[in-house]
């Protein structure tokens, strides 16, 4: 529904949703397959996610993780690369550092 809303379909290499997969978080099905479909590897990857098991997926699968604390604190989630409140404190730098993490 956001996507037609803003009218960005067009711009998305990729999307999925829970009809496309049969485990769902915290399995990492989601992203190892949505990694698979834009020829990316999982490491060169960056997962944004709110829930515990969103993130636990996104580290599963071997991916970055930034923590959205919308609905949760740092303490209520597994270790994430980094942690924002809002999308507004987050750039490409940052985004190029998160990737450049060992």
């Amino acid at each position: 529904m956001i996507i037609n809303a803003l009218k960005i379909a067009d711009k998305m290499d990729s999307m999925m949703s829970s009809e496309d997969v049969t485990f769902h978080k915290p399995n990492p099905e989601v992203y190892l397959e949505s990694a698979k479909r834009v020829g990316v590897a999982p490491s060169d990857c960056i997962v944004f996610e709110d829930s515990f098991s969103g993130v636990t997926a996104g580290i599963n699968a071997g991916m970055k993780v930034v923590g959205v604390l919308s609905a949760h604190t740092k303490e209520q989630l597994p270790p994430c690369s980094f942690y924002i409140n809002d999308y507004s404190e987050v750039n490409v730098d940052k985004i190029l550092e998160i990737l450049d993490e060992k």
